[in-house]
């Protein structure tokens, strides 16, 4: 079962290098659970009602936490962000990593009783990777080459060039079945989009059982091949809005909702209701047009990080649930490199960079050598909740050396159009990460003018070849040494002013047994979570 999360909403991807050596076997298959009688049920709040269901199209969070709940991959994404057998009870990856061998186990089987087939994955990667789907999933396996099932229970991916993330990016997404979507000259069937649209047959821990605007009601899937569910039922409600799923639980009618890093120290004070939180996969900062003018200067980019106060942001827009980002990679990631340091804030220091390019302070105006003013506009998506606060006490930093600065609040479809066209100067952003922290489509040269994502202009040469080393590197160590060499090119030339990671924050109420969330998303042991058993309010767990 893989978390919610693909490109831009947080794709699950990061090989099981420090257990298979990057060529050597998966870490051991997963035991089932000896769960007893099914007893209980839980009510989430989820925001945001899904677009679709359909794993070829699912784009939003919702959609992809229900797939979740109903789907397996051939591997998921482990408590350490390392891939953990889900499908695949283990694999095996060639020394020269172009071929991924996997095993399926031969306890999977799909919610209608018929087992999980090698034909199952190879009909599934074909169908993510068909230009006809149009699948946003497709992005993610642009470098298979082939897909062979020598026998029921093996899968070979045959890849086109050494791709370090493709264990979690490709082989974390949902196995569909064959048997009922397949049509017979190939390709979907005709009633393939209904079903994947609204009656889900998956493999995982939950059979989706009804589906509405309103939410959705889950059962357990007696036959899970790991051990039916703890739970007899589980609910979801989609809240329009995060301050809506808040009410719904204070009042007692959902067991947990996500909580705003600023509203929760009040919402730890409601009785009953206990926070969990765990580091998001995610980061803000405001990201650089380097074309324009004054922003074309590394050196200059580099000082303006000295004159924002980012300590301050994390509190004050977080209420202190996050922290300070001095690059794209987070400090849980095993790739982080500590040796960097953190730029601290120093505004004396941001100016006496900006001095020594020949920039001087004339009454409260930072002005370069030929008397010109440092300017800047600050694009925002003017629907983000933190963005106020966050955008707000950047520019008071930067107004305070002496930038001038002015902030273009927009909707977000003009937000995105201006972002997507380079039409900034300056752009505050929340961007998805992944278990794996590949960030070529954010930060690597080929994405100038293509997705959208690096549309600063952003172009580095020896980014670019931190990032082919990451991707290409055949070892753990390897690829560590490129992350750090790419974290340092980071930090000489600078992409960004990066502000903060979030934390997510849930509130429980106290009917809810067995929770804990993790990066790689909340459902990742939702077979082991206990409900009430009487009626709501009770405070019960089976």
């Amino acid at each position: 079962m893989r978390g919610p999360s693909r490109a831009g909403v947080a794709l699950v991807v990061l090989a099981s290098m420090s257990l298979a050596a990057m060529g050597g076997c998966g870490a051991p298959p997963r035991k089932a659970a000896t769960a007893p009688r099914a007893r209980g049920s839980l009510t989430i709040a989820l925001v945001g009602r899904p677009a679709s269901i359909d794993p070829l199209k699912v784009s939003d969070a919702s959609g992809l936490a229900l797939d979740s709940l109903c789907y397996d991959g051939l591997v998921r994404v482990g408590p350490d962000m390392t891939a953990e057998p889900d499908l695949a009870r283990s694999w095996r990856i060639s020394p020269d990593h172009l071929t991924y061998t996997f095993h399926l186990d031969p306890r999977a089987r799909w919610q209608d009783g018929r087992p999980v087939t090698s034909q199952d994955v190879a009909f599934s990667l074909h169908a993510y990777m068909s230009p006809g789907n149009a699948a946003p999933a497709a992005a993610e396996l642009t470098d298979v080459a082939a897909v062979r099932t020598p026998n029921p229970r093996t899968v070979v991916v045959a890849l086109r060039r050494p791709f370090a993330p493709f264990l979690l990016e490709g082989a974390a997404l949902p196995v569909l079945p064959a048997h009922l979507l397949l049509a017979a000259g190939g390709g979907l069937s005709a009633s393939a989009a209904a079903l994947l649209s609204a009656h889900p047959v998956g493999s995982g821990p939950f059979r989706l059982a009804a589906l509405s605007a309103q939410g959705a009601r889950l059962e357990p899937n007696p036959g899970y091949f790991l051990g039916r569910p703890r739970l007899a039922s589980l609910r979801v409600v989609f809240s329009p809005t995060a301050a809506a799923a808040l009410g719904s639980l204070r009042r007692g009618e959902v067991d947990l909702a996500p909580v705003p890093g600023l509203d929760a120290p009040a919402v730890a004070t409601w009785p009953g209701v206990h926070l969990r939180r765990t580091a998001a996969l995610q980061f803000a900062a405001i990201v650089y047009n380097v074309k324009y003018g004054p922003l074309a200067s590394p050196a200059v980019r580099r000082a303006l990080y000295f004159a924002v106060d980012r300590g301050r942001i994390v509190q004050a827009a977080l209420g202190g649930y996050g922290a300070v980002a001095d690059g794209p990679i987070p400090p849980s990631s095993w790739a982080y490199d500590a040796a960097l340091g953190h730029r601290a804030y120093d505004p004396a220091r941001a100016l006496a960079i900006l001095s020594s390019l020949g920039w001087h302070e004339t009454h409260g105006v930072l002005r370069d050598p030929q008397g010109r003013p440092l300017r800047l506009t600050i694009l925002a998506d003017a629907a983000v909740p933190s963005r106020s606060v966050t955008v707000g006490l950047a520019v008071r930093g930067l107004e305070a050396i002496g930038v001038q600065v002015a902030v273009r609040d927009e909707p977000f479809a003009r937000y995105a159009e201006d972002f997507a066209s380079g039409d900034f100067e300056a752009a505050f952003v929340e961007r998805g990460l992944t278990p794996d922290p590949d960030v070529a489509a954010y930060f690597g040269s080929s994405a100038v003018n293509t997705s959208g994502q690096n549309a600063g202009f952003y172009a580095d040469k020896a980014v670019d070849a931190a990032l082919a080393a990451e991707r290409e590197a055949t070892g753990t160590a390897a690829r560590r040494r490129a992350f750090a060499a790419l974290q340092a090119a980071l930090a000489t030339d600078p992409p960004a002013l990066f502000l903060y990671f979030p934390d997510d924050v849930y509130a429980v109420g106290p009917s809810f047994g067995g929770f804990t969330p993790d990066p790689a998303g909340i459902f990742w042991n939702s077979q082991d979570w206990r409900g009430q058993v009487h009626a709501h309010g009770t405070g019960k767990e089976s």
